[in-house]
């Protein structure tokens, strides 16, 4: 087992709330003996109207609730918002190595300047796979992307390669009507009679996280 997954962690609230909008808000604490939540994340989780409310709830039942903590330093407060901040701040004041971010500037911040491993949401989903809680992550991806939640398309495609799902044949996927249009030219110089348009699929699916067309649109 990575040892990573060994020790407490501290969990943003991205990450329950993506893993809610497909029913698995309760997969971090299979994954981790300890996962801490600062009341500052609590409180973001619980903000009235989520529509995954009771989800959160029961999986915050299960979490260690770490205090609100003040002040933050002072490039966290400049640099991330209270949530992200907190959850740093909980894992250097605890002695922890490691947290759940999905925000791609709080990862780097956490990584880059204070040190700390990082797992995502589709981190945890590959370590899930490995110890056969869930059989494919795509599907999973997939639900979490079309529910509203933001998954980088790099960080997407890294993962599935890493759960050995990155070669799936876009024939299994269906695709959705391609309604963005990216980019567009003029009708050719002398009397040309079409333009060419570049359009994407506007929910992108977790295998194929960027597929474009180009087209011919006759006048």
């Amino acid at each position: 087992m990575n040892p990573l997954f060994t020790s407490p962690v501290v969990c943003n609230t991205g990450p329950l709330i993506g893993l809610a909008r497909i029913d698995m808000a309760w997969l971090p604490f299979h994954l981790f003996p300890v996962v801490i939540v600062p009341e500052e994340v609590r409180q973001e989780l619980l903000v009235s109207g989520s529509p995954d409310r009771q989800q959160l709830l029961e999986a915050l039942a299960q979490a260690r609730i770490h205090p609100c903590q003040g002040q933050s330093d002072r490039l966290l407060r400049a640099e991330l918002d209270s949530g992200e901040a907190a959850v740093i701040s909980a894992a250097l004041q605890l002695g922890l190595f490691s947290v759940i971010i999905d925000e791609r500037k709080a990862r780097r911040v956490a990584s880059h300047v204070y040190g700390l491993q990082v797992k995502g949401t589709a981190g945890l989903l590959v370590e899930a796979k490995k110890r056969g809680i869930i059989e494919t992550v795509g599907p999973c991806l997939e639900g979490i992307i079309q529910a509203g939640y933001f998954l980088g398309s790099k960080l997407v495609a890294a993962c599935l390669a890493a759960a050995g799902e990155g070669c799936e044949s876009s024939e299994k996927m269906p695709w959705t009507p391609a309604l963005t249009v990216l980019s567009q030219t003029d009708p050719t110089p002398g009397g040309g009679s079409y333009w060419q348009v570049t359009v994407r699929d506007n929910v992108p699916f977790a295998s194929h996280p960027q597929r474009f067309m180009r087209l011919q649109v006759v006048k």
